[in-house]
């Protein structure tokens, strides 16, 4: 489900030529490759409690406030010209 949200999300970020869409991408790709080597190890459960409440709740909630706010506010923008 993430890959595919990023996949839009990046999609978008290329139609429109959005400023920031490499630093964007490449939070993205930082933080699915997280959850790839988190993946090997779905039978530590402590692990995966401690990295999601630890580290991917907090940034999931830092990125949606500054990057995707930054890229909605570009996307409203940029329709409003269309």
């Amino acid at each position: 489900d993430v890959k595919n949200h990023f996949a839009f999300e990046e999609k978008l970020m290329d139609k429109y030529k959005f400023f920031a869409i490499i630093p964007h991408k490449m939070e993205h790709q930082r933080i699915l490759n997280e959850l790839l080597q988190l993946q090997t190890r779905l039978d530590d459960r402590k692990l995966i409690k401690d990295y999601l409440k630890n580290t991917f709740i907090p940034w999931l909630e830092n990125h949606v406030n500054t990057m995707d706010t930054v890229t909605a506010g570009f996307f409203k923008m940029v329709n409003a010209t269309i």
